[in-house]
């Protein structure tokens, strides 16, 4: 392979001399950051431990009392309106016809449909006092327990 002749007349050492220079100077500049890192870590690591537990002065601490000032606003304002309804619902007048929950007596059955069913009056006193105290006598007249005879 033979190569042009404005390959050959180019300064390389002159190419090689600002490329080793380049490649220094980037070597320098990594270093003095690694050790700027290396200083700045022990602060680092402390801020950690303060956003790790949420202590004073970390921005965890900042969110958690700006949420917590957020909610409280929304409480306040929730309760207010609760409060305004209640008050406007306390003002309105009061109806002056009142209204009722069930049918007059005697106004009729169901359109189309049967007539509504008699009143029943109900069972005399009497009759459930006699059935109660003759539950309770056979109740205690009769024992579970039946005697044998002995023989």
């Amino acid at each position: 392979m033979i190569l042009p002749a404005a390959v050959l007349a180019l300064p390389w050492r002159l190419i090689g001399a600002v490329g080793l220079v380049a490649v220094v100077a980037l070597m320098g500049w990594r270093v003095t950051r690694w050790h700027d890192a290396y200083a700045a870590l022990p602060g680092l690591r402390d801020a950690l431990a303060r956003e790790e537990a949420c202590e004073e002065g970390s921005q965890c601490a900042d969110r958690v009392a700006a949420l917590t000032a957020r909610h409280d606003a929304i409480a306040q304002e929730v309760a207010a309106d609760y409060a305004r309804e209640l008050a406007d619902i306390a003002a309105r007048p009061v109806p002056v016809q009142p209204v009722r929950l069930c049918r007059p007596r005697g106004a009729g059955g169901v359109p189309n449909g049967t007539a509504p069913a008699p009143l029943m009056a109900p069972p005399p006193a009497e009759s459930f006092r006699s059935k109660l105290q003759a539950i309770l006598d056979s109740a205690y007249s009769t024992s579970p327990i039946k005697p044998t005879a002995k023989h």
